[in-house]
């Protein structure tokens, strides 16, 4: 954690000729400070050192306090010559909770590759499939094995969201995993997705009560993705009315923020903002600016690297035999949007 998010610093050197001195870190259990000078901490306005271990290292002074240090209140840590004040946040006692769990479509194929569980705070690893279980609603049982057990969790950087991984050598035909096991999802069945509470926070607090995500599962989706089976609105120029992109299946919420992208009449990325409503399906751009009304087309921009719930892109479905992927575009994939089929507000569920 950096300072910023630990508290506030404020240095008070005494005299031009003072040894440098600064914080390098501060957190409820140690100080250490870069300094020559012996290092001692008190509560400000108050002479008693506070009671604690000190280990010099060549360059700085590492403080160990028996007891950690409290929110809220000032310390003063330094030597006689350079003294430095600083705090901790007050540390907020509500529980974390589980803000969703994506995709969030009504019903997900049974080649479904991930899921994701999004935080309201960021959380500590380890914890993940212990914490998180799968039960079919149809036959009342747990489902075990059913999520590829990494050596490290698929954690995002913020630590928010966990990428839950269906072993692909389950949702692939042909592996042993899939012969020996089948799919770890079953077409028509209904799906629990739990998540218990009592989870630890990286800032200190715990999931509150446990949460759940229903869902049911259809038919395998096996093919390679299809922009002639898209649908796609049109904005009015002058305005910035969202562009709603249908793509016919769910795809993956992940892939739609990171791979596409709207490219303007003069081929530039035009600046906006997606948003991706209920059902998975559908993605929403908003520009930045109006729409303007040019000879050219508008186009949508497609790396190679995108796909749909079940890993399926434009060159394979996931499920491929093998020798049957497509070369590779690199470049990406361009649709115009005046070639994509008309939006139309009945078609969606």
């Amino acid at each position: 954690m950096t300072l910023a998010t630990l508290g506030w610093v404020l240095l008070l050197s005494c005299g031009k000729h003072a040894p440098p001195c600064h914080l390098i870190s501060f957190d409820e259990h140690h100080v250490v400070v870069k300094t020559h000078e012996p290092l001692v901490v008190t509560v400000a306005g108050n002479l008693t050192p506070v009671h604690g271990r000190v280990v010099q290292r060549k360059h700085e002074v590492l403080f160990q306090p028996t007891f950690r240090f409290a929110p809220q209140v000032r310390y003063q840590i330094g030597g006689p010559r350079c003294r430095l004040e600083a705090s901790l946040p007050e540390v907020s006692s509500a529980s974390a909770t589980v803000t969703s769990v994506l995709p969030d479509a009504p019903t997900l194929p049974e080649n479904t590759l991930r899921l994701y569980v999004y935080f309201s705070a960021p959380m500590v690893e380890g914890f993940g499939l212990d914490a998180i279980r799968l039960l079919d609603r149809t036959e009342g049982v747990e489902v075990t094995g059913v999520f590829f057990d990494p050596r490290h969790e698929l954690w995002s950087s913020d630590h928010r969201r966990l990428t839950l991984l269906f072993d692909p050598g389950r949702v692939k035909t042909g592996l042993a995993a899939h012969e020996r096991l089948g799919r770890a999802l079953q077409s028509g069945h209904q799906y629990q997705l739990e998540i218990q509470g009592g989870w630890p926070t990286i800032e200190g607090q715990t999931l509150g009560e446990p949460s759940s995500f229903a869902f049911t599962v259809g038919p395998a989706v096996l093919q390679a993705l299809d922009a002639s089976t898209f649908r796609a609105s049109k904005p009015p120029a002058g305005t910035q009315d969202p562009l709603v992109v249908d793509f016919g299946r769910p795809v993956d919420h992940v892939s739609t923020g990171r791979f596409v992208q709207v490219l303007g009449p003069d081929g530039h990325v035009v600046p906006g903002t997606w948003a991706l409503p209920p059902g998975a399906h559908r993605a929403q751009f908003r520009p930045h600016g109006p729409w303007v009304h040019a000879p050219k087309a508008y186009q949508l921009w497609f790396d190679h690297r995108f796909e749909d719930v079940a890993g399926n892109t434009f060159e394979a479905a996931f499920d491929h035999a093998q020798g049957a992927m497509a070369p590779v575009h690199e470049a990406g994939h361009r649709v115009a949007l005046a070639n994509l089929l008309p939006f139309r507000e009945e078609v969606l569920p």
